[in-house]
C-alpha cells in the first residue's frame, strides 16, 4: 500500500511540471441503494479536489474525499484519496462531456481498506472563465476489500457496472 501512495505522489509531481492550468473544486455525491439484508444503504460524500489541465481536453485530478454511510443501524465513515484522468469531449463552446478513470484508496471506519478502479461520465458546464459545474455519475467499478477487524485479515472483491444511483455534482475554480 505505500508503494502505491508514493507512486501516486511521484504522479502529482510530475503533472505539476506540465500542466497548463490548475484548478480546485470539489464534488458532493449521494447514494440511496436498496438491499435485501438491511433495506437501504445511504451515503453522502464530499470530495475536494485539485486539477492538473495538460490541454483543453487531458486533465489530471486528485481528490481527498470524505464519506458518511447508513446501513440500517450501523453508521460508517470513510477517508479516501481518489487519483483519477479524465478526458472531456466539447460539445458545445461552454458544455462537454467527460470520460473519468480513476482510482480509490480508502479506509473504513479503522477496520476496512479498499482498492477501487473505477470509471464514470459527466456533464460540465462552464458558467463563466473561472467556474464550472458538473453532474457525473458512476458507470463501473471493480475493487478489493481488505476487512482488519481483531480477527484475521478477509479479503474479497467487489464489482459495479452502470450504478446509476451514484450522482454526485462539483463545482469547479479555474485559476
Amino acid at each position: 500500500m505505500k508503494k502505491i501512495f508514493t507512486l501516486v505522489a511521484l504522479m502529482c509531481a510530475a503533472t505539476t511540471i506540465y500542466a497548463q492550468d490548475i484548478f480546485v473544486g470539489g464534488g458532493l455525491g449521494y447514494t440511496s441503494e436498496k438491499t435485501n439484508e438491511s433495506g437501504r444503504i445511504k451515503n453522502l460524500e464530499f470530495t475536494p479536489e485539485i486539477g492538473f489541465m495538460f490541454n483543453e481536453r487531458n486533465s489530471f485530478i486528485l481528490g481527498l474525499g470524505y464519506g458518511y454511510c447508513k446501513d440500517g443501524g450501523d453508521e460508517l465513515h470513510k477517508v479516501s484519496l481518489l487519483p483519477y484522468y479524465e478526458h472531456s469531449i466539447p460539445l458545445t463552446d461552454k458544455l462537454s462531456f467527460n470520460l473519468d478513470l480513476g482510482l480509490e484508496f480508502c479506509r473504513v471506519c479503522g477496520e476496512e481498506n479498499l482498492v477501487d478502479v473505477w470509471g464514470a461520465v459527466g456533464l460540465e458546464y462552464m458558467l463563466n472563465d473561472h467556474w464550472s459545474t458538473s453532474l457525473n455519475a458512476d458507470v463501473f467499478s471493480i475493487g478489493r476489500i481488505t476487512v482488519d477487524n481483531d480477527g484475521p485479515e478477509t479479503n474479497f472483491c467487489d464489482f459495479h457496472l452502470f450504478k446509476t444511483e451514484c450522482l454526485s455534482v462539483g463545482f469547479n475554480y479555474y485559476f
